[in-house]
């Protein structure tokens, strides 16, 4: 007798977040493929920065791994008789972290991973499985691993971080309850240095978290047409920073503002005002390299390595008046841009 219960199942996955696809009947749950051979998910996600204003229960990091059908041709290897079965995913490592739903401690202070099977059959959203879990097989029913994603969350678990990378090794095993342990369907591991954590810290000078540039009083008869520049007014950002641990950090400062309409990229919108100027906007530039500063740009400050204690950075910058139109009406000129650290 055959069972005809895949759509009404595959609604029961969307609730319970099976990690197979069912096919037929059959007998007990097991494994009846002798040639059988499990997917092994590599979660190498790389660095993740810690960044300084982060809270404990904040994800840092997210990566999804692709899982294939297996056994490729389709088939459906595991087979469970009239009594039904269970499905095991365990953790190998680390312990409930007491943050979060399911978020395991590791062997780096104040991180924590959240490990989970995305099913693709059911879109991108569709029905997933965290670590650990204990899943109901139903009785004559033939099941197989189904395509989908292999996810990996990084999470800040204390409020203290260390840096360092996460320990190498076995991280999940997936098996049939009859078949054990022994004879996975699914795992996932670590390779040495495959998650890095990195956990820089800088602030910025109280001098610099409020920066006005005052261009004075400027005559008329100094623009001399579009496209040209005058009145430079110079300052620094400056900023004390302590390296990570392990590893290295680039530090860069990312700039925002309202871009110029009429300007080239780089140019920054003076505020709308009954007593505003017109015909000319702000360039924000770096004067290490005289570049200018587009909007959104992440600016490269220096490098941060472990040692790196209570170090002074500064970012040396310069603004200057820059005309956009051929006839330039006198007013006040008044702009912004503001920024905010980066780690990479």
């Amino acid at each position: 007798m055959s069972s005809h219960k895949v759509c009404r199942f595959a609604a029961a996955m969307m609730a319970f977040g099976s990690a197979f696809i069912p096919g037929h009947v059959w007998a007990s749950c097991e494994n009846e493929d002798p040639g059988f051979q499990a997917q092994s998910i590599n979660m190498a996600v790389g660095r993740v920065i810690v960044p300084a204003n982060s809270q404990v229960g904040d994800r840092l990091a997210v990566e999804q791994f692709p899982m294939r059908t297996n056994p490729p041709d389709g088939s459906y290897p595991v087979k469970c008789d009239g009594s039904g079965g269970n499905a095991i995913g365990v953790m190998l490592q680390g312990q409930p972290s007491g943050v979060g739903q399911d978020i395991y401690t590791t062997n780096v202070q104040g991180i924590g991973v959240r490990l989970s099977r995305q099913i693709d059959d059911y879109g991108e959203d569709g029905a997933f499985v965290r670590y650990p879990h204990n899943l109901y097989l139903t009785p004559n029913t033939n099941y197989r691993v189904s395509q989908g994603y292999f996810r990996v969350e990084i999470f800040k678990t204390a409020p203290q971080t260390g840096s360092g990378p996460l320990a190498p090794g076995q991280y999940t095993n997936y098996y049939t309850q009859s078949d054990g342990p022994s004879k996975p369907l699914l795992t996932s591991y670590l390779d040495a240095n495959a998650i890095t954590i990195v956990s820089p810290t800088c602030e910025i000078n109280a001098g610099s978290r409020n920066i006005p540039v005052d261009f004075g009083q400027v005559p008329k008869s100094r623009f001399e047409g579009v496209g040209t520049t005058n009145t430079e007014r110079t300052f620094d950002i400056g900023m004390q920073c302590n390296g990570p641990n392990y590893g290295e950090a680039f530090l860069d400062l990312r700039f925002e503002y309202t871009p110029h309409p009429e300007g080239p990229a780089g140019t920054i919108a003076l505020e709308e005002t009954n007593d505003a100027a017109s015909g000319v906007g702000i360039q924000l530039l770096d004067r290490r390299d005289n570049s200018t500063i587009e909007n959104m740009e992440a600016v490269e400050v220096g490098t941060l390595v472990p040692g790196d204690n209570g170090r002074i950075l500064s970012l040396p910058l310069k603004a200057r008046y820059y005309q956009t139109q051929a006839n330039v009406e006198p007013g006040r000129t008044k702009a912004t841009a503001e920024f905010v650290i980066e780690y990479r």
